[in-house]
């Protein structure tokens, strides 16, 4: 029997499933990646580790399967995004470790290059031009900011700070890539520096609208245009894996970014469709068909994936601590399990007057403050851990609501009685998804199969192999998990949600003051 293999590369672990024909999963490992913290903010990972993990998940899943190695009809690569490393196009060294998404070392860049004069001509200048030709390309660059998450800013900060690797770059021996294309490399020993449009798309060096690296940022900020990977499709055999390193080739079929590969698993694939991801960081993403969208309030355009058919774009917001604060409570001994939090939340009626301002990775939309920590507010005699509890969980869902209130106001919501799926290991917390179903007004379904970003890069792949012929042949396959219909927000929800709102103010106002000291 023949079996498409996927791996989907997160922020903690990395996993490999084994899909068959009729869409079941045969076979599941996952292994843990090691990540390392040389100094408060960094976030990095050794290219090697992630290299020798990969191999050995994909060895175990074939094991597990109990299926022979050349029964794979090959194989989809998924990742977390903006997430990137370099090495030397002569050697396949690399010259520094992966900087994940998470690391904070640019804050200051950041803050510099948005508070330039550059930055303000920029923003001024689409502002006029927007107004003139009401083209969205002109909304994204009116409101121009780099965030730490943006792959562009670290590689500044690189190439600010080690000279000796901007050389190499200008002397057309080094390679940029995100994990796609670095595994892409080790996989074809050196044959092949490659990435996607939905990979490629995350990073602020590519120009969603144009379809290209972008040419004016790279001269703006000095990056020699021979480092950037070869921009594919997201679906199509690209290689063959090299015959040396599993004893056997097959191809690979598809490279995507993990939120693209979860919103095709989840089929939002028509314009309107709503997916939330409540993993690692929680991200809601809006397709946007053929259409490229712009916000001017929190939401950016992202291409979904590209076929032979074209693009589907999405919109996208984010919170980058989700899953992160959920791990933090378990580490202050408020619960053990994410599936213990609801019976925790429900234990009490109220968070009897906590609030809880869920800052610990920033405040992105619509607050945009990357440098601030979070907090508890209104803590009291009274008080005991499960209203702690409760009150997290009602700071994230307060956060959700923030962010599907924007996407309203921004017209980027189609009216429709659809439901939204979500997914992600934090959407096992029913407590936490009732609420958010009951604040935005929205029925929401989760799948059956929650980690769904390893499933749609194994759909991605079979469909670029051939081994299914049309999207429509895979459809069916999705099952429906839980389901929370939109009940009547209490009373008590509406005051919460009131002081939670004076709480983030509070908070940002006491971050500004902190941080002149």
């Amino acid at each position: 029997m023949s079996h498409v293999l996927a791996i989907d590369i997160g922020s903690t672990s990395i996993k490999c499933i084994a899909v068959n024909k009729q869409g079941q999963q045969v076979s599941h490992s996952q292994n843990p990646i090691t990540t390392l913290r040389p100094e408060a903010g960094w976030v990095e990972i050794d290219p090697h580790h992630i290299w020798e993990v990969c191999k050995s998940v994909i060895l175990e899943n074939v094991r597990k399967g109990g299926f022979d190695i050349k029964e794979i009809v090959g194989l989809g690569i998924a990742c977390q995004r903006n997430t990137f490393t370099l090495w030397r196009r002569s050697t396949g060294e690399p010259v520094i470790n992966f900087l994940s998404w998470q690391d904070l070392r640019s804050l200051e860049l950041c803050k510099e290059w948005n508070e330039s004069n550059t930055f303000k001509a920029i923003r001024f200048g689409s502002k006029i031009l927007r107004g003139i030709t009401h083209a969205d390309k002109f909304i994204a660059s009116s409101i121009l900011q780099f965030t730490p998450q943006h792959a562009v800013i670290r590689l500044y900060w690189v190439f600010k700070n080690m000279p000796n690797i901007l050389k190499l770059g200008n002397d057309n021996d080094l390679c940029f890539g995100t994990i796609d294309t670095w595994l892409v490399w080790k996989f074809t020993n050196g044959r092949m520096h490659i990435t996607d449009y939905s990979n490629a798309s995350s990073t602020v060096i590519f120009d969603p609208f144009t379809m290209t690296w972008s040419t004016m940022l790279c001269n703006l900020l000095g990056f020699p245009m021979s480092i950037l990977p070869e921009i594919k499709l997201t679906s199509e055999e690209y290689c063959r894996i090299d015959e040396n390193i599993f004893g056997v080739s097959f191809p690979i079929g598809a490279l995507v970014a993990d939120q693209s590969a979860s919103a095709f698993a989840n089929r939002c694939w028509k314009k309107g469709d709503i997916k939330m991801t409540l993993g690692t960081g929680g991200f809601i993403d809006i397709c946007q068909g053929q259409e490229c969208r712009a916000s001017l309030r929190g939401y950016y355009p992202l291409i979904g994936w590209v076929d032979k058919r074209g693009p589907n774009f999405i919109t996208e917001s984010n919170i980058p601590s989700m899953g992160t604060t959920i791990e933090w409570a378990m580490s202050l001994g408020l619960c053990t399990v994410i599936e213990e939090l609801s019976d925790i939340a429900n234990s009490v009626s109220t968070s009897n007057g906590v609030v809880f301002v869920p800052s610990l990775g920033g405040l992105p939309a619509p607050f945009e403050e990357y440098n601030t920590d979070g907090a508890f507010m209104g803590l009291n005699l009274r008080m005991n851990t499960a209203n702690m509890v409760r009150a997290i969980l009602e700071g994230l869902a307060f956060q959700i609501r923030c962010l599907y209130e924007i996407a309203q106001e921004e017209g980027l919501v189609v009216p429709t009685d659809a439901s939204i799926i979500a997914d992600g290991g934090v959407s096992k917390c029913t407590f936490l998804m009732q609420e958010v179903s009951n604040l935005i007004g929205r029925k929401i379904v989760c799948p059956l199969n929650v980690d769904t970003t390893a499933t749609g890069a194994a759909y991605l792949a079979g469909l670029g192999l051939g081994f299914w012929k049309e999207a429509r042949e895979i459809q069916d396959f999705w099952k429906t998990g839980s389901q929370y219909e939109p009940q009547t927000v209490s009373k008590e929800t509406k005051q919460s949600f009131t002081k939670w709102s004076e709480a983030i103010r509070a908070t940002l106002q006491y971050s500004s003051r902190i941080a002149k000291i």
